[in-house]
């Protein structure tokens, strides 16, 4: 275990450089499947609206 420790910040390190030079195509990837959309104010506020004039659940009046 003493022999990881020493390499285990290098090992992040070397992750975090690769992840990073791939970001911009991560963020490409999310858009075109529309996953950044979801943090947009206007996309939160067409949601929070739509939810709450849509009811969660069907009313049966045929119900004896």
């Amino acid at each position: 275990m003493s022999n990881l420790k020493p390499n285990i910040c290098e090992w992040l390190h070397n992750v975090w450089k690769e992840l990073k030079s791939k970001e911009t195509m991560i963020l490409k990837r999310w858009e075109k499947t529309w996953f950044t959309r979801a943090w947009s104010g206007d996309f939160q506020l067409a949601t929070m609206e739509a939810n709450t004039t849509t009811s969660l659940f069907t009313t049966r009046l045929d119900i004896e």
